[in-house]
């Protein structure tokens, strides 16, 4: 071909047309920008050409050297074996060719070097998961385990083996206190009423020292959740008990309502609340052996209507007492001014044991600071069971347990410390049973 390039390839990989003729005197050399002899040697170079730039449109193997550009004697061979028959030498040539084509495309999978391995071990990101307990799941539970943990209990938490310890033994002692002072005073209503609700607060308290050592144990869960409910409204029928007396005892003219109807209505009333907290306490403590969750918000229902209804029974009561001791000073200062005016020795004060005109004894008087301040800390403790129990079982209020212990279990103590320290057999007379009362 006289070192001119071989034809372009059109943009499909096919030769374009290209005009190609034979040299006369060497019919083996191809005479460029001739024309062919004949149009079947025309059409037979165009071929050749077309196979000479094959390995610009294939994939030759690389491992196959020679070019197919077919010049000088192996355009010849290609020729002879064109116009005259096979040729053994092209044939050889040709199947070395289709071998390792085959051999290379086929068989031969290309390999990634070794630099494009990636030799470090992937990465895990491995974070634990979040274990969330089915009902089902939490019913299983019965100890603290890496299935069962002890966030998963209701309250979240090991209760305080020192606090709880110390609230047991201090219910423990005012029981023994409120049973001597009760039986030697012959105060046994009063006695009954406080000694019941202080020996709630003790066992309650012993439920939660189980739970200590097992958060998931059902026994102590059952007992300090029924006990802790119900034994302050027993303490607060304590106070309605001495609201009779105490009426009769320094006027029932001064109240708006007869001194024979406190304990029925206002004792009825917390008698209510007791058995709805009950009813409550009940279901809400079955409810862990149950799939229904509705039966555990049923309880806490139930029982956050009978702490409210106790909460205004308390209310109703303390609206009614501090109207009769507002009424009984303002007649006390209006009969006392009119006793000035007087010489009559029968409105003396000296001669008076307890009129309007004289000073309550000192006794009586420590007794009413201590009655109410017991009404205020049992209402404080009402007044925080409601939103916590609002909030629904295992929410942070009822999981906060330093608030537990001071709102509820220290109110409770001081109010069971009051009853104790200021008895009504020691500071209180006319509650003795045998002792004449005031008719009314």
């Amino acid at each position: 071909m006289d070192g001119k390039p071989p034809p372009p390839l059109n943009s499909q990989g096919a030769c374009r047309n290209w005009q190609v003729g034979f040299d006369a005197t060497n019919p083996t050399r191809v005479q460029d920008s001739g024309w062919p002899t004949s149009r079947d040697t025309n059409t037979m170079m165009r071929a050749l050409f077309c196979l000479s730039n094959l390995d610009k449109v294939l994939r030759f193997p690389s491992s196959f050297s020679p070019p197919l550009y077919f010049q000088g004697h192996d355009q010849g061979l290609f020729y002879s074996l064109i116009r005259g028959g096979p040729n053994p030498l092209y044939s050889a040539y040709v199947a070395l060719y289709c071998a390792l084509f085959v051999r290379e495309t086929v068989f031969d999978k290309p390999r990634p070097q070794p630099s494009t391995f990636n030799l470090q071990p992937p990465t895990i990101n491995f974070q634990p998961p979040i274990l969330t307990m089915t009902q089902h799941h939490r019913d299983m539970c019965n100890a603290v385990s890496a299935e069962c943990p002890v966030s998963a209990t209701l309250y979240g938490y090991y209760p305080n083996l020192g606090a709880n310890a110390f609230f047991a033994a201090l219910f423990g002692l005012l029981l023994v206190a409120q049973l001597i002072i009760g039986t030697w005073t012959r105060t046994w209503t009063f006695m009954f009423a406080v000694s019941l609700g202080i020996f709630g607060e003790m066992v309650g308290y012993i439920g939660r020292l189980i739970m200590h050592r097992n958060p998931w144990s059902d026994a102590g869960f059952e007992t300090q959740i029924c006990c802790l409910v119900l034994a302050p409204s027993f303490l607060a029928a304590g106070i309605y008990l001495t609201l009779k007396h105490m009426v009769l005892y320094c006027g029932p003219e001064y109240s708006r309502l007869k001194a024979k109807w406190y304990p029925w209505i206002f004792i009825g009333s917390d008698l209510g609340s007791i058995i709805v907290q009950a009813i409550g306490g009940g279901v809400a403590a079955s409810a862990k052996h149950s799939t229904n969750r509705s039966l555990l918000t049923a309880g806490d229902a139930l029982i956050i209507a009978g702490i409210a209804l106790q909460s205004v029974t308390m209310g109703v009561c303390g609206v009614m007492v501090l109207d009769f001791f507002l009424r009984r000073r303002k007649a006390r200062t209006e009969d006392k001014t009119e006793a000035e005016g007087t010489t009559d020795m029968s409105l003396d004060a000296t001669t008076l044991t307890n009129d309007v005109h004289t000073k309550s004894p000192l006794r009586f008087r420590i007794f009413c600071w201590a009655i109410g301040f017991a009404f205020f800390t049992i209402l404080i403790r009402c007044l925080y069971r409601i939103p916590e129990m609002a909030g629904g079982w295992g929410n942070p209020r009822m999981r906060d347990e330093p608030v537990f212990l001071g709102l509820d279990g220290g109110m409770v103590a001081l109010a069971s410390i009051a009853f104790t320290v200021a008895h009504p057999g020691f500071m209180f007379s006319p509650m003795r049973k045998g002792k004449k009362a005031i008719s009314s």
